[in-house]
């Protein structure tokens, strides 16, 4: 098991993150300041993490997209955020499979939200909640693929942007 690692960016960096693509943390939050793509992330060896963050996305039609798992190119278990379309997918050799999605969640531009993921054997569980606010369960699998990670990743896909903190 890995050290617990926490990063509030309240110091105004990203350091002990990689970085492609132009990001900042100038406001207290990371967020992508250009286009096209870009990611963040760190070395991340364990398959099962709880991972808990706090996210918002700027603008309608914007979205947060990470591996909970990322393995190489072609392999890993992903997260993705959008409003009314929630959904884990696994890419095994390069094919894209949903595992499980939500599409009743609304996800407000503008407000903060907390999310916590449980990453244990092929179980994966998300909650969701308003900042503050108590954390529903709004994704479950028990499919998800257990090869070991070698990161964890938040990736902007182009033309959207988010912000994530804590």
């Amino acid at each position: 098991k890995s050290e617990p690692f926490i990063d509030d960016f309240d110091d105004g960096n990203h350091n002990g993150w990689t970085v492609s693509g132009t990001w900042s943390a100038a406001n207290g939050y990371v967020t992508r300041t250009s286009a096209p793509f870009g990611a963040f992330y760190r070395s991340q060896s364990d398959r099962d993490i709880d991972l808990r963050f706090r996210f918002r996305l700027p603008n309608a039609g914007d979205e947060l997209n990470m591996y909970l798992r990322y393995v190489d190119a072609n392999n890993g278990t992903f997260l993705d955020l959008a409003d009314n379309d929630v959904r884990i997918a696994k890419k095994a050799g390069g094919v894209w499979t949903d595992l499980v999605n939500n599409t009743g969640v609304d996800l407000a531009p503008g407000t903060w939200y907390t999310v916590r993921a449980l990453c244990a054997g092929a179980h994966i569980r998300v909650w969701l909640g308003e900042d503050g606010g108590p954390l529903e369960l709004i994704l479950e699998t028990s499919a998800a693929p257990t090869t070991n990670p070698t990161r964890l990743i938040f990736q902007s896909p182009d033309n959207t942007a988010f912000h994530v903190d804590d």
